[in-house]
């Protein structure tokens, strides 16, 4: 509770006051790195304890990547064709390996499906026996022996498995004619049909594991699931595996096979009748002809008599008739029993049922009832059906409403009767169900011998049976004797001796029958392991100490094409089964072992004599298209025997043998020349596995002549080595040896087997690793369940995701895998649908399903994934169990001492998770380039206080107390390399955890952001004492100070508490003045100042402390009043440190308005002072230490004093001073001393003994009566200031000839200012800043400019005391000019530049520097506080405002406007000009030049080379070169044209004359230098405007002729235009007059007959006539047929123009028709004719 608190309160204030981003960076101070002995030791310790955990961390790796290679390696087997390869499992967990087993419902599917194929035909010969051809390499956890066995002959039959093997290598293993030997009388059926059923389940069980009696499908509905999941988990329990299913989950005959029984209660209310009539025929094909059991209970004949005829195949098979009804109530009891009866043992009369079904019409013929109700009625009925068996029982259980009541698993004995009808349903005997001494067995026993026929008394003998699916080892004693019981059927039996080099069978068959009561002895004599036909597949999950003490489990049987079938083998050893077999015949041949199943279609061809030849390429040599082939062999001989010749040719003729050898280092101790020297080479590192392996070029699984080969030797007592070609050793893996040597991928990965785990990375010290190959999720499970870790401390299992953080971790790191693929984590609800949980256990807080899920689709969706695809990335999904896709694996590292190394190299992406140290769920560490740590999980960069959500201890853990933390800022003071090589504390505050941080490293200044540390968990340190104040539920009087009972005061508080005790203050207003003594604690507000205010009312100081150690959080403290001194908080001997508090308003007589500290050691941080005042000193803050020899320590950050008043004395803003041998060390950051006002040194007073550092601090606008504004050190103080701005301060507000508006470094005191800005203060001199009475003063790196004033810098003499001044590096108005020195005191100056600093904004007081300022030092770093901070505020170059035309001048000049370059001033001292140029085609020409005299705005006139006109824009374009002694600067390039504006005078004189129609005009030519033509208007008008529609023409000369042809008035005008198209004034009108044609034309040369105007015409139109002579004339209108219509002209003429109109009337008067006509005209002998057009 105290953590809580504390925590929330820190943390509330914590955001309230968030500092701001650009103050304070604390990144790169001074690294100091501990040299002391312990601090060495620790860093030691560290190192081992993170080395250890790091080889741990590697460890797991290589052990998760080596089950990964292991499993990748058995997988890589070539799939041959005609070979069916599945290794991945889909069965329920418990029957799960997800290296070697597959679901058994799937194998059945696969047999049978088989049948309805064509599958190839082999080409093998068959001969006279089966004959199982088996490859000598399994996998590394199976050991076969040789495929062939010596009989009857000493010859040994060694062969090496082949792809195929052709039938004139094959002998004859077992004749025709030997008869099978069996121990006891075994019954044909074993041999040759064993009950019908192939055994082929196979589950891996050991001796004391219950073995499977059945399994059982048990149908449920939408009515009884509930009552379903009870009867299955019962029978589970009972070793019966019980599933419930739906009904589609069986519906096809296939899936309906795996199970041996069905229980079958109705189909309830689901009553989809196609989908139950489909399941009850399936069920019908199972019962009738595959001998499979049902037992039926409940609702049937219901849901049979209420049906329809879909319920026809369920009829069939019931014993009674299903004529429905039932009992309700006692008289459903049993109250007949055949006591005899297998269904009925240990079945009683009591029955505790409501209801119980019954049949009205009885059993039908050949049914057998065995209990009755007390009505009479049959109560529990069978029958044997077809090959099956069917049991029904007439209790009503298969509903949910039923459920408490009435199932078959409510009492003992309704469980028994259920449990034997499944048994007997499935032909079992009751002892088959139990696991006790009734069942029936038999007993053999022996002596195992060797060959010589010594007796073996190491051996082990080995019993399995799969008709038990039982499995049993028993070890002989000491006379080599065994004795088992075992229950009756058959076993198959070996021994291994303890070298496992040799083998026994029983009887050469390796099978006995045991047969009730019998006794069987036998010696068993040892015989060389190469002797046999033996394959002995292990599964590791039963035994993990040695593959001889596995298990074997392996089954063989051959159908006819009948479906017959016609071998069932059981048996460990093969190869001597004789089975006759028809010719010309398909058979199948199926084989299962705990590696799978796989069968084989095989033609016997007609010829042949009879028997089978099968081989299983599932077990073959490893060999991929591209990879390697490689032939296993288990001991040294066995490998020469078959590759001596090659191994001993030394790779003659070998082609590429050599390959990279020459670059590879081999064991030079050892070369094997000889199988001699393999085996003694051999011996010496006990290897188990040796593989023969090569590049099989031609791909036909046998090593051929060429083919470049090695040998890899594994399992060895120090790994796995190889051997090459020439008998060299290599030290390494076969896979490595192959790529080193060769470039070659023996085991080439295919799209499901990547070569390892991808790792996704570590969150919060968990490793994630995402699966190369997909599987089911309960592979998955069993996959990091059965990972071999080695170590307890390190937990792996399935991905947990427990928060969003952890969930965007793993999401994001999945983002650069394959898009569409989902991984599964660990989730589930499959033990209770609804009810996620994790396989963890870990409660279940968060979630994150994608909208719509989980959905759970048809009820099988059980477990989730997390998925990787598009917008769905990082959303859940639940799917079914054998959904194939990857999984996620997490690993947890639980050493309590492990520690975490975290490195953030320089220039490292931040907002990548990667470079994160993800510490817990809330809190993340990283740190951006020149930044100190921040918490990328809730904020984007340094706040200036440290990592939120944390708190920080300076010291160990061990040695801290929750007191000690604070924020990490301040735990480092301020320095974060001073750390380097120390051990300090963090305390994630949400959580609660507590870690040890040793840095390491830190990388300085602006060179990377990086740095380095470990990290160890910590036990939490001790806490104090907790007190809770809240003024408006608490109650001094009966309040307790807890959280339950507050006290209503904070002083009531005080009276009770102990020391370091913590007291927690609720929101509220406290008026107190409150006194604590020689005790020290943590006073908090728990929701910061805005809320939380003690007010002193002005009747003494807020808060007294004497003599104690206090952190004071989150108060507004108010109206504090001292008498003398500390108006606020008074603190008189101790330490305080002040965090997030307002002082406001508060006051003191003599010092310390706000706070007063008197030989103290105080820290502030993120607090304000504002309006408080003193009348002497300090009227903000006053801290001075009078005690002799000793240091204190004053660090203020993030804290502002404002608006604080000291009427008659100094430090108004803040006072600091320490004397009498006393010495303060003061660290002030990020801090503001703003408009304060007092006497003297008013901002910022430091006085006497006092080391001080200032630090991206700000003194502003702050005022002074006399001198020193901005503030003072004085008496032997030493002041740095660092990036520090002093801005604005103003002294001699009283008159007089004060100096320093800024700062005063006075009486023997020294000051270093480094890359500060003075900018705006105000004194009578010094303005900026002043050196006097003794002191020493270096400026570097510093703006200095506009502080009014005599000058800037001054260095004064006190007391006859010369001070000194040095200014470097820096930027000063006036350059020298600006620093002055009296004749006592000196100055000098270094590098000083002397130009305007270009502010970005210096009216909003933005005093950062743009780009292209000046103010660089010669190194290139900015001067000033603030760096840069904009850029494109100085215009260094001139720019131009306008090109534009001289006005009123004939063109060829331009005014050419530009503002001055900044560097322009007055010109004083300076030559400096402005160059004009113009760009002439290709290059820029000089026009002129004018001088730089400081003028704002410059007007220069400049040449055109061609003037504007309507053709030609002319544009010229020109530049202003700026030549300032800074440098040249040139304009950006503008363009403009000229203009001539002057056009020529008026045209006079102009006069017209007419002659034959031609109108002569002429005029007084222009005199205008620049004339180009004139302009000719015209018109018939005397109104008309000279326009471009009545401009007639243009000419250069003073002349003009214009055709006339019409009679009447015609008016001119003229004008001049220039070459600039000006055009002048328009002359006088002048006209001419036409009166008739003969004015125009004169007279006609020649007759003409015109076309009549207008045409058509209606109702008159005009025929113009021309007669060169006299004569008479006629005129005559016809119509188009040639008759004359009328004469309008018949009579003498006279030369000249003639006209004569018709009006369209006849020569009758009459109006004509509308038409065509025709004109024509005879005049002496000239004659023409011509049409118009008449309209009505």
């Amino acid at each position: 509770m105290i953590r809580s608190i504390f925590y929330y309160s820190v943390l509330f204030i914590s955001f309230l006051f968030a500092s701001d981003p650009a103050s304070k960076n604390i990144a790169n101070e001074t690294q100091t790195t501990s040299s002391s002995p312990v601090h060495q030791k620790l860093k030691m310790e560290n190192q081992e304890k993170t080395a250890v955990a790091k080889e741990k961390h590697e460890k797991l790796k290589q052990s998760l990547n080596a089950k990964l290679k292991d499993v990748r390696k058995r997988y890589s087997l070539q799939k041959k064709e005609g070979t069916s390869l599945n290794t991945r499992s889909q069965s329920s967990p418990e029957n799960i390996n997800l290296k070697i087993k597959k679901n058994l419902q799937q194998i059945r599917k696969s047999a049978l499906k088989s049948k309805e194929k064509n599958s190839s035909i082999s080409d093998v010969q068959s001969q006279n026996q089966i004959e199982v051809i088996l490859p000598r390499h399994l996998l590394s956890d199976a050991n076969i022996l040789p495929a062939n066995k010596l009989l009857k002959n000493s010859r040994e039959i060694i062969r090496t498995f082949q792809s195929s093997i052709r039938p004139e290598d094959r002998e004859a293993v077992v004749p025709l004619e030997q008869v099978d030997k069996f121990a006891g009388d075994v019954p044909a059926e074993y041999l040759v049909n064993n009950s019908g059923k192939p055994k082929i389940e196979l589950n891996s069980l050991n001796a004391s594991r219950n073995r499977t009696i059945a399994k059982v499908a048990i149908l449920q509905s939408n009515d009884n699931q509930e009552t379903v999941a009870a009867m299955a988990n019962a029978l589970i329990t009972e070793d019966y595996e019980a599933v419930p299913v739906n009904p589609e989950d069986i519906d096809q005959l296939e899936e309906a096979l795996y199970f041996d029984a069905f229980i079958i209660g109705g189909s309830g209310s689901w009553n989809d009748e196609l989908v139950w009539a489909e399941v009850y025929e399936i069920i019908h094909t199972c019962v009738n002809e595959y001998g499979r059991g049902l037992v039926h209970t409940g609702w049937g004949m219901y849901s049979i008599n209420s049906g329809s005829d879909s319920y026809g195949f369920l009829s069939d098979m019931l014993p009674l008739y299903p004529e429905y009804n039932f009992y309700s109530g006692e008289s459903n009891s049993l109250t007949e029993i055949n006591v005899d009866s297998p269904l009925m043992d240990g079945v009683s009369s009591d029955w505790y049922g409501v209801y119980a079904e019954f049949s009205n019409a009885g059993m039908k013929e050949g049914a057998e009832a065995h209990a009755w109700y007390s009505s009479g009625k049959e109560a529990v009925v069978s029958w044997d059906f077809g090959e099956g068996r069917v049991v029904n029982l007439g209790h009503i259980y298969m509903a949910n409403y039923s459920y408490q009541q009435d199932h078959l698993i409510v009492t003992e004995g309704s469980f028994n009767l259920l449990k034997n009808s499944i048994n007997w349903s499935c032909e079992l005997t009751n002892n088959d169900n139990d696991n006790d001494e009734e069942d029936e067995t038999g007993n053999i026993s022996g002596i195992v011998l060797d060959q010589s026929g010594n007796v073996v008394d190491t051996a082990m003998v080995y019993f399995w049976s799969v008709e038990h699916d039982s499995a049993f080892a028993v070890e002989v004693n000491e006379q080599g004797v065994f004795s088992v019981d075992l229950i009756v059927g058959p076993w198959s039996v070996y021994a291994t001796s303890s070298d496992t080099t040799q083998w026994w069978d029983f009887d050469d068959i390796g099978v006995v029958f045991v047969a009730p009561g019998s006794e069987h002895t036998s010696e068993l004599t040892m015989t060389s392991a190469e002797e046999y036909a033996m394959i002995l597949p292990f599964a590791s999950e039963v035994f993990e100490d040695g593959y001889t003490n596995n298990l074997p489990m392996a089954n063989i049987w051959v159908e006819n094409s009948a479906g017959e079938e016609i071998y069932n083998g059981f048996t460990n050893v093969w190869g001597y089964n004789n089975v006759p077999v028809t010719p010309g015949e398909d058979f199948v041949v199926h084989m299962q072992s705990h590696l799978g199943y796989e069968q084989r279609n095989v033609f016997v061809d007609a010829d042949s004599a009879g028997a089978l030849f099968f081989e299983f390429f599932q077990f073959e040599n490893s060999s991929n298209e591209n990879g390697g082939t490689e032939m296993y062999y288990m001991t040294v001989a066995d490998m020469y025997s078959d590759y001596e010749t090659v191994l001993a040719s030394y790779g003659n003729d070998c082609i590429g043998c050599e390959g990279n050898l020459s670059e590879m280092v081999p064991d030079e101790s050892v070369n094997i020349a000889s199988q001699e020297d393999f085996d003694a080479w051999s011996s010496n590192y006990q290897f188990i596995d040796y593989y023969f392996q090569f590049i099989d070029d031609n791909q036909n699984q046998m090593y051929d002549a060429g083919e470049i080969y090695a040998v890899s030797c594994e399992n060895g007592s120090q790994g796995n080595m190889t051997v090459a070609y020439n008998g060299d050793v290599y030290w390494m893996d076969f896979l490595d040896f192959w790529m080193q040597a060769y470039d070659f991928e023996f085991y080439l990965n295919d799209d499901e087997d990547d070569s390892t785990f991808a790792y996704l990375g570590n969150f919060q010290g968990r490793d994630y690793w995402l699966s190369p190959f997909e599987g089911t999720w309960h592979e998955a499970l069993n996959f990091t369940d059965t990972v071999d870790l080695g170590d307890e401390n390190i937990s792996v299992h399935l991905a947990t995701i427990t928060s969003p953080e952890e969930n965007a971790f793993i999401s994001n790191a999945m983002s650069s895998f394959e898009a569409g693929t989902g991984a599964w984590i660990g989730f589930t609800d499959e033990f209770e649908e609804g009810n996620w949980q994790w396989v963890t256990g870990e409660p279940v807080d968060y979630q994150n399903w994608m909208t719509g899920e989980p959905s759970n689709d048809n009820d099988l969706e059980h477990y989730a994934e997390l998925m990787n695809e598009g917008n769905s990335a990082g959303y859940w999904n639940d799917l079914q169990h054998d959904a194939m896709i990857p999984f996620i694996v997490e690993i947890q590292f639980d050493y309590p001492d492990s520690g975490v190394y975290f490195v953030k190299e320089d220039y490292a992406d931040v907002t990548d998770p990667e470079n994160w140290d993800q510490i817990t769920e809330s809190v993340a560490i990283t740190r951006a380039d020149n930044q100190g740590l921040f918490n990328p999980y809730l904020e984007d960069s340094y706040n200036g206080s440290g990592p939120s959500g944390t708190l920080w201890s300076p010291m160990p853990t061990d040695q801290s107390t929750t007191g000690d933390y604070i924020q990490w800022a301040e735990a480092v003071n301020y320095s974060p390399p001073s750390v380097v090589g120390l051990t300090i504390s963090v305390w994630c505050l949400e959580e609660n955890q507590f870690f040890d941080v040793h840095m390491e490293s830190w990388t300085q200044g602006n060179n990377g952001g990086g740095f380095s540390y470990w990290r160890f968990p910590a036990s939490p340190p001790s806490d104090p004492g907790f007190l809770l104040v809240s003024a408006m539920v608490g109650n001094d009087e009966t309040g307790d100070g807890s959280f339950e009972n507050p006290f209503a005061t904070i002083g009531q508080a005080f009276n009770v508490m102990d020391n370091e005790d913590l007291i927690v203050v609720a929101p509220g207003v406290y008026q107190e003045n409150l006194s604590v003594n020689s005790m020290s604690g943590i006073l908090v507000a728990i929701s910061g100042p805005d809320s939380t205010v003690i007010d002193g009312s002005g009747q003494g100081s807020v808060l007294e402390i004497t003599n104690g150690n206090w952190i004071l959080a989150g108060f507004t403290i108010t109206n504090g009043y001292g008498d003398n001194q500390g108006g606020g908080v008074r603190l008189w001997g101790g330490s305080i440190m002040v965090t997030q508090n307002r002082f406001v308003n508060n006051s003191a007589l003599s010092y310390g308005g706000g706070l007063l500290a008197y030989n103290s050691d105080v820290m502030i941080d993120s607090s304000f002072f504002i309006g408080n005042n003193s009348d002497n000193s300090g009227g903000g803050l006053q801290i001075t230490n009078h005690d002799s020899l000793t240091y204190r320590m004053v660090s203020i950050s993030n804290t502002i004093f404002a608006e604080n008043t000291a009427n008659q004395g100094s430090g108004a803003g803040a006072y600091l001073g320490s004397f009498d041998g006393a010495y303060m060390d003061v660290y002030i950051d990020r801090s503001g001393f703003i408009q304060n006002m007092g006497d003297n040194y008013t901002g910022l007073r430091i006085n006497g003994n006092v080391n001080a550092g200032v630090y991206e601090s700000s003194i502003v606008g702050n005022e002074a009566q006399q001198y020193a504004a901005g503030g003072g050190f004085s008496n032997g103080s030493s002041v740095y200031f660092d990036r520090t701005l002093v801005a604005q301060n103003r002294a001699n507000l009283a008159g007089g000839n004060y100096n320093s508006g800024g700062l005063s470094v006075w009486s023997n005191s020294n000051g270093y200012f480094n890359f500060c800005t003075f900018v705006g203060n105000e004194a009578a001199y010094g303005s900026a800043l002043t050196a006097g009475g003794g002191s020493y003063v270096d400026v570097h790196g510093s703006i200095v400019w506009n502080n009014p004033g005599e000058n800037s810098l001054a260095a004064v003499q006190w007391d006859n005391n010369g001070s000194g001044l040095i200014i470097n590096e820096s930027l000063v108005q006036g350059g020298e000019n600006g620093i002055f020195a009296d004749e006592l005191s000196y100055a000098e100056s270094y590098n000083v530049v002397n130009s305007p600093p270009f502010f970005c904004n210096p009216q909003i007081g933005d005093f950062s520097i743009d780009e292209q300022s000046t103010a660089f030092t010669s190194w290139g770093e900015p001067m000033g506080a603030l760096g840069i901070g904009c850029t494109g505020t100085i215009q260094a170059e001139a720019s131009i405002v306008s090109v534009e035309d001289i006005p009123n001048d004939q063109g060829g000049r331009v005014y050419i406007t530009f503002e001055k370059s900044l560097f322009d001033t007055d010109g004083l001292g300076r030559t400096e000009m402005y160059t004009i140029e113009r760009w002439d085609e290709d290059q820029w020409v000089g026009l002129t030049s004018v001088g730089a005299y400081g003028s704002e705005i410059y007007v220069v006139e400049a040449t055109t080379l061609a003037d504007s006109t309507s053709e030609n824009n002319a544009l010229m374009t020109y530049r202003v070169i700026a030549n300032m002694d800074e440098g040249n600067y040139e304009s950006e390039p503008a363009s403009g044209y000229s203009i001539d504006n002057i056009a020529p005078g008026m045209v006079t004189g102009l006069n017209a004359e007419v002659a034959d129609g031609i109108v002569s005009l002429s005029w007084d030519h222009s005199q205008a230098n620049d004339f180009s033509h004139y302009a000719v208007y015209y018109h018939t008008q005397a109104d008309f405007i000279p326009n471009e529609e009545t401009m007639i023409g243009t000419h250069s000369l003073p002349t003009f002729e214009h055709n006339v042809d019409e009679i009447g008035e015609h008016y001119y005008i003229v004008s001049a235009l220039d070459i600039n198209e000006n055009e002048g004034e328009h002359s006088e009108m002048v006209n001419v007059t036409l009166l008739s044609l003969v004015d125009v034309h004169g007279l006609p040369k020649t007759f003409a007959l015109h076309q009549n105007y207008p045409n058509p015409f209606n109702p008159n139109t005009t025929i113009r006539y021309d007669l060169p002579e006299a004569g008479n004339v006629s005129i005559t209108i016809y119509d188009m047929m040639g008759r004359e219509i009328t004469k309008l002209v018949n009579g003498q003429k006279e030369v000249g123009y003639h006209f004569i109109q018709w009006d369209g009337t006849n020569g009758m008067g009459y109006s004509v028709a509308a038409g065509v006509y025709m004109y024509t005209i005879q005049a002496g002998e000239y004659r023409d004719l011509r049409k118009l057009i008449f309209l009505k």
